[in-house]
Formats: structure tokens, C-alpha cells, sequence
């Protein structure tokens, strides 16, 4: 059985002709879909080899950025599992170790405290759809396991397939303590499925099994709109630079390590600490805005970004790949992911 969110993109069971054809499908798994700000092909590649640090991003959705509390009103009770999920995700949402959201609660009060937010939902029922359809396969002459072949000696047929989606839509909407709108009446559809060929083993998964995986991750991914994204990203830090004798140098190169493995927080400070020692140093400078990025202080990153462009640095293209993503953020009016 293999339950799917029907949004997330499908492994085609189409065999492949080649094994060169196999080593591409792979290295495609290496892109990245869609206009998130960084990432790439080469990006990827790098993470294979080098320490990563993790960037967070905001929240999909940037309305709820200055909430503090949240109230909860929902169509049903808290333990039922849309709602049970939705809160259980928002409580659990944190950044820099402190709870992204300092209280969420029922609404059980009458009024908002100043800073919070009524967020009301209405869970709908699951609707279940079917449909049938038939793919492609091909066979390669032979009796070994891996086989290859060219386009012309393969065995081209097709069998039946057969897929079962259960939908569940969501409608929210909030206000803030003032009653004013801040998100207007909206939806949130969230669906999974599951399909079998002919020429596969098992059957189809029940529409009990796939309505419980609705119910459970309809919420929560609706809450995951509103809270921080966190992505590994290799390590662009600078762990050179023509202004440090060697025994500085060793200690840079322990700053870069210790943001991919331990706190960046504490790395960000010391590193910051270690560029005022050398304030014309543009590959430092770079270092404390790449930190700042990385957990979402945009506005100073910026202010770092530009002083290392002004000081200059050893790879400009890597501050001009930062400085633009940290720009698009601004663009937006994100300044920090951090809440005041």
C-alpha cells in the first residue's frame, strides 16, 4: 500500500531503457521545483559532499507574522483528528528553541488579548473519487535482472491501473483583536490517494485507511503554512581569507563548523565577534550576513551584505546569490522570521 498527498509528485513505475537513463532519473531528483529562494541543481550536488547549515525560512503565508497567540475555533471537537493535528503542528512550531507562537488555545476566552488572533476553521466531510487509466511499459529482451536495450528492441504494452483519491477541504478564516480581517474566508484542500497496475502485487488501499490520513494531515498541513520552513543548504561560508594569519585561520574554520553542527546562534555571535576584529574584511563581513540569513534576520543580513560588497570578497557571485535572496524577502516586507 503506498498512501500519497496527491500534490507531491509521483515516482513514475515506468522501467527503465538504459542505465544511463537511471543515473539521470536520479541526478534529477537533485532539482528543485518552483521559485524557493535558493537551491539549484549544483546546490544540491554540493549538499552530497559538503557540512550544510540550516536556513529558516518564513511561514508560506505571512499574515500571522506579527500573532503572537493564537485562538482556535473550530466545527469540531479538539480531539478529533483535523483539529487535534492542526493545533498539535502549530504548538509544536519553534525557532531558536522558543515556540514559534507563545500560547494557543481553544478560544475559550470572549475577547482577544492584545497581539492575538482568532484563526476559525470548518472541517468539511472526505469525499471519495476513483478513476481508471492505463500506463506504459516497456520490456527489454533477456532474463537477467538488469537488462538494457535500445529503443527499437524494446517490448512496448500497456496495462490497467486504477487510483482511489479521498479529498478534505478546510475553510478558515481570521481576525485580530481589533476584528479586523486579516486573512478573508479561504480554503485549504488537502487529498490523498492510492493506485495499483495490474502487473503489481496487493490492491488498492481502503477508503478507511486513506480517509484516517486525510483526517490527520489535512490539519497539519494546513497549520504548516503558518509556521517557519527549515532547509539544509550547504555551508557557503568563507573559511578563508588573505587578512588572517594561520592560527586566525584555524579558528574561522572552527566558527564554520561549529554553524553546520552545533548552535548557529552561538556561531553567529562569535563569528560576529571575530569580524569587528578585522571590520574591512569582506569575506568576515559576509560570514556574519550568511549567518543572519540563515536564521531569518534579513534586514541586518542586508547590512552585512552590503558592507562585504563595498569591502569586497574572494567569490562575489556567492554574496550576489545571498544578497538577491535576502532582497526577495525584504521585497515581500519579511524582515526577520523571528517574531518582535
Amino acid at each position: 500500500m503506498r498512501i500519497k498527498k496527491i500534490h507531491m509528485p509521483r515516482v513514475t513505475r515506468f522501467s527503465k531503457i538504459t542505465l544511463l537513463a537511471a543515473s539521470c532519473a536520479v541526478l534529477t531528483g537533485c532539482t528543485i521545483t518552483g521559485n524557493s529562494p535558493g537551491g539549484g541543481f549544483m546546490e544540491k550536488v554540493r549538499m552530497l559532499y559538503k557540512s550544510d547549515v540550516v536556513f529558516a525560512q518564513p511561514p508560506e503565508k505571512t499574515e500571522l507574522n506579527h500573532i503572537n497567540n493564537l485562538s482556535i475555533k473550530s466545527n469540531e471537537a479538539i480531539t478529533a483528528p483535523t483539529t487535534a493535528g492542526f493545533m498539535e503542528e502549530l504548538q509544536q512550531a519553534e525557532l531558536g528553541g522558543k515556540p514559534y507562537y507563545s500560547g494557543i488555545d481553544m478560544g475559550e476566552s470572549e475577547t482577544l488579548t492584545e497581539g492575538s488572533a482568532l484563526f476559525e476553521i470548518t472541517v468539511g466531510g472526505p469525499k471519495v473519487g476513483t478513476r481508471r487509466y492505463q500506463e506504459s511499459r516497456v520490456e527489454c529482451p533477456g532474463s537477467g535482472v538488469v537488462r538494457t536495450c535500445s529503443g527499437d528492441e524494446g517490448r512496448y504494452y500497456k496495462v490497467n491501473c486504477s487510483e482511489k483519491q479521498v479529498s478534505l477541504t478546510i475553510t478558515y478564516n481570521v481576525m485580530d483583536d481589533q476584528n479586523q480581517v486579516l486573512i478573508p474566508r479561504s480554503e485549504h484542500v488537502e487529498t490523498v490517494s492510492d493506485s495499483h497496475c495490474s502487473d503489481q502485487t496487493g490492491g488498492l488501499a481502503s477508503t478507511e485507511s486513506l480517509t484516517v490520513a486525510v483526517l490527520k494531515s489535512g490539519g497539519q498541513s494546513l497549520a504548516a503554512k503558518f509556521t517557519p520552513n527549515f532547509k539544509k543548504r550547504p555551508n557557503d561560508l568563507f573559511v578563508k581569507s588573505v587578512n588572517l594569519e594561520k592560527e586566525k585561520l584555524e579558528q574561522l574554520k572552527a566558527l564554520t563548523k561549529e554553524a553546520a553542527t552545533g548552535d548557529i546562534n552561538v556561531a553567529l555571535g562569535e563569528m560576529t565577534k571575530f569580524s569587528n576584529q578585522y571590520p574591512s574584511d569582506g569575506n568576515l563581513l559576509f560570514n556574519v550576513g550568511y549567518l543572519n540569513q540563515a536564521i531569518g534576520n534579513f534586514q541586518e543580513a542586508k547590512k552585512y551584505y552590503d558592507q562585504a560588497g563595498a569591502a569586497g570578497v574572494t567569490k562575489p557571485k556567492r554574496l550576489a546569490k545571498h544578497a538577491e535572496e535576502v532582497a526577495m524577502w525584504l521585497e515581500k516586507g519579511v524582515k526577520q522570521v523571528v517574531k518582535n
